[in-house]
């Protein structure tokens, strides 16, 4: 069903506030009003009320999220690929799930591929991160001697 324009938001409150929230008597008064409008159901009443009484927004912005199957077999697999290395973190094995499952995986030859495009891009994110806060750390110590040499803040 096609989403209602801001105009119609705006008439289907009004027509609420009118019936004193009685969704029935609500969409009696809007078919009244409108009757080139097509007509809102019920539920269509309570429910963008109760949206704008949550959230201060009467549309459903609602994104559907990407539904991705895990298949245990695969999972078997990644796990058994680092087996020889040592503990991952929780941050890392997580942020590689994460990206290797963006989207379903079809073959072994594509899971392979994924995880080390994934280790690859964490490994990018960690530097930058680690040079960051390294970089802000030694700013820090710099202004706060005032502008001189800082080595033996550091």
């Amino acid at each position: 069903m096609a989403a209602f324009t801001n105009e119609e938001h705006a008439d289907i409150m009004m027509a609420h506030g009118r019936a004193d929230g009685n969704a029935r008597v609500a969409r009696r008064i809007y078919e009244e009003r409108f009757p080139n409008r097509r007509l809102p159901s019920r539920n269509t009443f309570q429910n963008m009320y109760r949206r704008l009484c949550e959230t201060g927004n009467v549309q459903n912005n609602e994104t559907r999220r990407v539904v991705v199957r895990h298949n245990v077999r695969i999972d078997e697999q990644i796990l058994r690929l680092f087996e020889e290395d040592a503990p991952l973190d929780f941050y890392v094995w997580g942020r590689a799930k994460e990206l290797v499952y963006a989207t379903e995986v079809q073959n072994v030859e594509d899971l392979r591929e994924r995880i080390e495009a994934a280790f690859q891009k964490i490994q990018q994110e960690m530097l930058l991160n680690t040079t960051t806060v390294e970089i802000r750390y030694r700013c820090r110590a710099c202004i706060a001697n005032g502008g001189r040499q800082c080595e033996q803040l550091l």
